[in-house]
């Protein structure tokens, strides 16, 4: 999936299973990240085993950027807000709060 942040197109992978949203980023290089939280949650972020540094993006339920930060390898991060959606990215983008995300209509190819 493709996601619109400001004037950057950004290719991520979509957790929206337990198991995967459990594993997220981790062993896994130059990738990043679409979390999908069917409710409201507070959930702590961690970077273990994430041997790159991450820029999260807490998103509300219309996508917006509520909160924000760049978390090192093997550090942890418990947000402020409860949030919807997550983005982990790899590089950071500049991005302002309450800045809404757009998803990226995918090309279909027969």
């Amino acid at each position: 999936m493709k996601l619109r942040i400001g004037s950057n197109t950004v290719q991520v992978l979509v957790f929206n299973t337990v198991i995967a949203k459990s594993l997220g980023l981790m062993f896994q290089y130059n990738q990043d990240a679409f979390f999908v939280f069917g409710k409201p949650v507070n959930y702590a972020i961690h970077t273990w085993f994430c041997f790159q540094q991450l820029h999260l993006l807490f998103l509300d339920h219309n996508m917006r950027v509520i909160e924000q930060t760049h978390l090192n390898p093997w550090q942890i991060y418990k947000p402020i807000n409860t949030y919807h959606y997550l983005v982990e990215l790899t590089t950071r983008i500049p991005i302002k709060k309450n800045q809404q995300i757009r998803m990226k209509k995918m090309e279909r190819h027969f």
